[in-house]
């Protein structure tokens, strides 16, 4: 149900490791996602409470807190990641970003 909202493209980017010249190898991945502009006090990964410039819902994938979510060319850090559950298979992600 919640599938029909998600209109925006967003991309998941993920550090894969080091080049051999020292460049960072990333993995990036395309997915449907519903963005809301809205400012929410979250706790961070180490514990410190963090203001959000946006809200990010994706379907229930791996994230980790040092994955990058791209929206519309701009890199945004992972603030924090919740899990919520759906009525269906698949679950609902709630990501802050920075």
């Amino acid at each position: 149900m919640f599938r029909a909202y998600m209109a925006d493209d967003v991309i998941l980017v993920r550090k894969t490791g080091a080049a051999t010249w020292g460049e960072k190898s990333t993995n990036r991945k395309q997915v449907k996602a519903r963005v809301e502009d809205k400012n929410v006090l979250v706790r961070g990964a180490a514990g410190e409470n963090i203001l959000t410039s946006a809200v990010v819902y994706i379907n229930d994938i791996d994230l980790i807190p040092s994955d990058r979510i791209t929206i519309n060319g701009v890199e945004h850090p992972i603030l924090s990641i919740k899990k919520h559950k759906s009525f269906s298979r698949t679950g609902i992600m709630e990501v802050g970003i920075g």
